[in-house]
């Protein structure tokens, strides 16, 4: 709806000055541009009505995710949440009657800043439907293959950006005399579409005669100025030096960042899919009411097993949307991940187990060599050990006959443990 609004209702740059009495005034033929290409019920739909629709859906929306926000709270922050936000807020902002001149009965001048918040809403609105894709089969796999890479490229992109930034300031110091390079933007902007191929060589370099337009009278002053090379050495050496860097190593280093692994990539799309579809059901799940959750409980099913699993119907709709296909080659890369994992270590050749077995039992050696030779340096500390140790057993033996003769003389009876054991 959004797309048609903005393709049926003509631009604000059509009108030269436009007020409530005197109505619009339009540029050139500007008006017969507007309604030439459209229908008298085209007009009317995307027109008259096409703002109102507009505007009630717009806020229709921004009341589901006012409900979102409420019921996933922290986790409802999200890239994807932000470019819905921005969208429904321009698309109400350029529905706005504000300006108070209308075209034709119904269909308002949009003021032009409403104009450009448009042209920003219905980029949005396809980048959301892009993004929307991700969840369902077929196309979904190139979105989020497209996402990995640019978060790849998101990643380089600093790095290009100063290339870019060297580049055009020295183009600009030498070439600030030229229309392209005039001013430091257009320096920048310049040299950013030179790297993707336009490198307009004969037009910077070559706009002269090959006598060489070097008049500077009268007419011929001006055209001298405007396309001449004052430093040629160094205006040549920077651009050979921008070919070779820019147009052959980036663009060929972010040719190579895009394809790397791409078969890994694609894998770990149709995962990220499925997940994706998960996380789709259960935020559907958690914004529905209880009952209907209790409706929706299977509470019994019937199998049989000896019959078919579903009707020619189903079958047909599952073939057509590759689900069960799809359900089989994620079982497989999950269980091929797994495989690999556990049997990553095993694929050793012989010599390699040879090598490092021999590698461990010189480790133990060495230790048990290092151990003999503690023991031999302790000897002597060992051996006083033990003779200390004989001392005090003679000392305790002789301090226990001392407590024995002490309680007879006392005349007191005592049993000892390991006499009482013997008995």
């Amino acid at each position: 709806m959004l797309t048609g609004y903005v393709i049926v209702v003509p631009p604000s740059y059509y009108v030269r000055h436009a007020n409530q009495s005197a109505g619009v005034s339009w540029f050139v033929n500007g008006e017969q541009r507007w309604t030439a290409g459209f229908h008298e019920a085209t007009i009317f739909f995307f027109g008259r009505i096409g703002d109102w629709i507009i505007l009630v859906l717009s806020l229709i929306n921004l009341l589901r995710e006012v409900s979102q926000l409420l019921v996933l709270r922290g986790s409802y922050f999200s890239f994807v949440n932000l470019i819905e936000w921005s969208l429904y807020v321009l698309a109400i902002l350029l529905v706005l009657p504000l300006s108070g001149v209308q075209y034709l009965k119904g269909v308002s001048l949009r003021l032009d800043w409403q104009w450009q918040c448009g042209a920003v809403a219905v980029f949005l609105a396809w980048i959301n439907l892009i993004l929307f894709i991700r969840r369902f089969s077929g196309l979904g796999i190139y979105v989020i293959m497209f996402v990995d890479i640019l978060r790849t490229f998101m990643k380089f992109v600093l790095i290009l950006i100063l290339f870019v930034v060297a580049f055009a300031m020295a183009f600009y110091t030498l070439l600030m005399n030229q229309q392209p390079f005039h001013s430091v933007q257009y320096s920048f902007a310049k040299t950013f579409v030179m790297m993707i191929g336009e490198l307009d060589f004969g037009t910077i370099f070559h706009s002269q005669n090959y006598l060489g337009t070097e008049n500077t009278l009268a007419d011929g002053e001006e055209d001298f100025f405007l396309t001449s090379v004052f430093y040629k050495g160094v205006t040549y050496t920077t651009f050979l030096l921008f070919l070779v860097i820019m147009s052959i190593l980036i663009m060929n280093l972010l040719v190579g960042l895009a394809v790397d692994d791409i078969h890994a990539i694609q894998e770990k799309a149709k995962l990220h899919r499925l997940v994706m579809q998960v996380e789709l059901v259960m935020e559907l799940q958690g914004a529905l009411p209880i009952f209907i959750w209790r409706s929706a409980v299977i509470r019994f099913k019937r199998f049989n097993p000896n019959g078919s699993c579903c009707s020619g119907l189903q079958k047909w709709y599952h073939t057509l949307t590759g689900d069960q296909k799809l359900l089989r080659h994620a079982i497989q890369v999950s269980n091929k991940t797994t495989a690999q994992g556990g049997f990553m270590h095993q694929e050793v050749t012989t010599d390699q187990l040879f090598t490092n077995l021999k590698y461990r039992l010189k480790k133990i050696d060495t230790k048990v060599e290092t151990v003999s030779e503690r023991v031999e340096e302790e000897g002597p500390k060992i051996a006083k050990i033990s003779v200390e140790q004989e001392q005090m057993k003679e000392r305790f033996e002789r301090l226990e006959n001392k407590i024995d003769a002490l309680l007879n003389h006392i005349k007191v009876k005592w049993d000892d443990e390991s006499k009482t054991d013997a008995k």
